[in-house]
């Protein structure tokens, strides 16, 4: 019988909540735990809701003062990650860990520094690149350049400082290795998702009008204006349709923007206040949408809708998991016409969006976290052994 391993996993970003790179790092911890491994997570001070874990949880100190579950960069963020360095540090030393598990950006140099002080390897569990999503956060020309190039320093350098690499994509993996990371040393391994967690015992009817649903975050790189565009071309031809945007963030902007394009009393927002509420309201879909255009990365979203079997409509560069017309529409990067010809398309073709539904059914069986942690597992334990 294998030994079991003392792993830290730092996470800098509040814990828990419903976004996509929390509820992986929620589920990749919990599916160590139930191997048996000794798991501790170390955060930030604060999360969206109570949780109670089976494995150990340190936070940093919290101030109730300041509450923000949305991304990018701020004061207090440097901060929390200043505190997240020693409390990693003291975690390291007092629990004996063999592995740090370093998930996205900021936590990967925090990780990196206590590596090295602690003679421990570090694993970068890449949820995508910095030099893509770090200029989403600024508008101004001169910051939006400054920042891909910040970007580009880290994807070039900081893959290069650590023991392995794991990310999501084989198109990130190969961006990687045109910046001289050794193939050997990137490894890819997709996101799981807990296949359990959508058996809905009573599933409620589909909406008898199309209905479209997005259900995510609502920062810029998810371009939610850009799918209000297309959805006004959708209810030019189908002004029976509705669209559903699923979020625990501030819809202000949204309402302002749907009213300002006359489709505000087609586009319904609503509270993600839980798992269990945003999953009965995605069953009532016909299909759902993505609309990143970021390289890398991989939208926990996607998961979420074809385990529940609704077709997905997405643009190529995000199009992971979903394949053109096998169990979405996977329309061409920044096209608006394309990206609203294909929810026309899917929701005007009730046998091809069935098929597709089964398809998606079918896909995401891939996804198992059983299959993946065992993957994750041994690649931990190769790295232990050299």
């Amino acid at each position: 019988m294998e030994a079991k391993l003392k792993i830290a996993v730092v996470s800098a970003f509040p814990f828990p909540t419903l976004q996509g790179s929390q509820v992986l790092v929620r589920q990749f911890c919990e599916s160590l735990s139930e191997k048996g491994h000794e798991v501790h997570l170390v955060t930030y001070g604060y999360g969206q809701f109570p949780y109670s874990a089976e494995f150990r949880i340190h936070r940093v100190r919290d101030f109730p003062w300041y509450r923000r579950f949305y991304s990018g960069p701020t004061l207090m963020r440097l901060l929390f990650d200043l505190l997240l360095l020693f409390k990693l540090w003291r975690v390291c030393r007092l629990h004996g860990v063999q592995l740090i598990s370093a998930h996205n950006y900021e936590a990967t140099v925090i990780a990196t520094i206590v590596g090295k002080v602690s003679r421990l390897p570090v694993v970068y569990h890449s949820h995508g690149l910095l030099s893509e999503e770090l200029p989403t956060y600024f508008t101004n020309s001169l910051l939006r350049g400054l920042a891909r190039r910040f970007g580009l320093l880290f994807d070039r350098y900081a893959p290069r400082v650590v023991a392995c690499n794991l990310v999501f994509t084989e198109e990130e993996r190969a961006i990687l290795q045109r910046f001289g990371i050794p193939s050997e040393r990137v490894k890819v391994v997709p996101p799981g998702i807990f296949l359990e967690d959508f058996e809905i015992p009573e599933v409620p009817e589909r909406s008898p009008d199309p209905r479209v649903i997005y259900a995510g975050n609502l920062d810029s790189y998810q371009n939610l204006p850009l799918v209000l565009e297309a959805f006004k071309k959708v209810i030019a031809e189908l002004p029976e349709a509705k669209l559903l945007i699923i979020s625990a963030g501030d819809f202000t902007v949204l309402k302002k923007l749907a009213e300002g394009l006359a489709i505000g009393d087609k586009v319904e927002f609503v509270n993600a206040s839980s798992f269990e509420r945003t999953l009965a309201t995605l069953v009532t879909g016909h299909i759902a949408l993505s609309a990143r255009s970021l390289r890398g990365g991989f939208p926990i979203k996607v998961l979420n809708y074809i385990a529940v079997g609704l077709p997905v409509v997405t643009f190529k560069s995000s199009a992971t998991a979903v394949k053109h017309l096998h169990n979405g529409y996977v329309a061409r990067d920044g096209d608006l016409e394309d990206y609203a010809r294909g929810m026309i398309m899917l929701l005007e073709d009730r046998e091809l969006r069935a098929r597709l539904s089964k398809n998606a059914l079918m896909e995401v069986q891939n996804y198992s976290w059983t299959k993946i942690i065992t993957e994750v597992e041994s690649i931990y334990r190769q790295i232990l052994l050299s």
